[in-house]
């Protein structure tokens, strides 16, 4: 799992609201491949959101040994 936060700005002139999200994967990525699969799911689950993102930044990932 990649925890990932997202910067995004309502209206211009507004301040910066920062949120985390889960990201769900079962192998290893590439902080840009995390971009990647961010951008995908801000596509697919909100649309208008897209053009409010300032950037997106992996934090963490918490992986579960065997």
């Amino acid at each position: 799992m990649f925890k990932v936060k997202i910067q995004s700005r309502l209206r211009p002139g507004e301040p910066i609201t920062e949120r985390f999200v889960n990201i769900m994967q079962d192998r290893p990525r590439t902080p840009a491949e995390i971009e990647g699969l961010a951008w995908e799911m801000i596509q697919e689950q909100s649309p208008k959101l897209q053009a409010q993102v300032v950037g997106i930044t992996p934090v963490f990932i918490v992986q579960q040994i065997p």
